[in-house]
């Protein structure tokens, strides 16, 4: 249970992305085959809620929690429990304090804080070769800044990470609000990732290897400027979580089942029409919820 408590942050998140997120680091597991790991991560949070370890601060019209947070006091508390079970490695918060730091790196977060031991790597020409900064679960930015530097930034340091064979086993690339972020073309040898989020980035494509990401779960491209996928999208079978934009207009067309990624649950801003195919279409999102 601690290690669900420090994966949610003191600020105010989304539910529904903060369950994709468990799902995506593997933090939980259905017992049986009668239920979905979903369910098994609401009912975790539910029961957070319950105990008062986390407060729910909004909720959907259903009822259904909508967003959460965890006291700070409380996060604090947790993130020490999860460090002494050696789950989770505090990286230090200053370059001062880097040389202090040992271990391997599960989740890296860029602030763009420049007194950020992270940032130079980031944001900077530092050797990726070099460093013992490289995450092996998690990468995600918490920026909430216009402006081209970061995204290209976060773009080269994925292409150097990458061309590396850095971030090779990365399962969650969470780049919400990072201002158009410069994806580059092999993003598609993260082969692990099963998280890819790009909510609120207004990038304009998306790079076709993104269809090679074959343990993808969630594909989040909500309030972005993306207009068009590859179609070897649908062949993704874990897709189990597809947002798309709303300046997605290109309409549903026939899939051949064998193609047809049939764990998909949640399908968000596609085109639906008169026109929308049933048969070898609409007729397999049998699961959607």
């Amino acid at each position: 249970m601690s290690v669900l408590l420090q994966a949610i942050s003191s600020r105010f998140c989304d539910s529904s992305k903060k369950i994709m997120l468990w799902l995506a680091e593997g933090l939980v597991q259905p017992r049986g085959k009668n239920e979905s790991p979903e369910d098994v991560a609401e009912r975790c949070l539910i029961k957070l809620i319950a105990q008062g370890m986390v407060q729910m601060t909004n909720k959907k019209p259903n009822g259904n929690v909508n967003s959460c947070r965890l006291p700070d006091a409380l996060r604090q508390h947790w993130l020490s429990k999860a460090q002494q079970a050696t789950f989770l490695q505090v990286q230090a918060n200053t370059r001062s304090e880097l040389s202090q730091s040992t271990g391997l790196i599960h989740h890296l977060a860029d602030h763009l804080d420049k007194e950020d031991v992270s940032f130079d790597h980031i944001h900077g020409g530092y050797n990726i070769a070099s460093t013992s900064l490289m995450p092996q679960y998690c990468l995600t930015n918490h920026l909430d800044k216009e402006g081209r530097k970061p995204g290209e930034d976060i773009g080269n340091f994925l292409h150097r990470c990458i061309s590396s064979s850095f971030l090779l086993l990365v399962r969650v690339l969470d780049l919400e609000n990072v201002f158009k972020p410069k994806l580059p073309r092999e993003l598609g040898k993260i082969t692990r990732l099963r998280y890819l989020g790009l909510r609120w980035t207004f990038p304009e494509m998306i790079p076709s290897s993104v269809s090679k990401l074959q343990n993808l779960q969630t594909l989040d491209l909500k309030h972005t400027s993306i207009s068009t996928l590859p179609n070897s999208i649908w062949k993704m079978q874990q897709l189990r979580h597809l947002y798309l934009s709303e300046s997605y207009l290109s309409k549903f067309m026939s899939q051949p089942q064998a193609s047809f990624p049939t764990a998909l649950q949640t399908l968000w801003g596609l085109l639906i029409d008169e026109e929308t195919p049933v048969k070898d279409g609409l007729d397999k999102l049998i699961i959607l919820s």
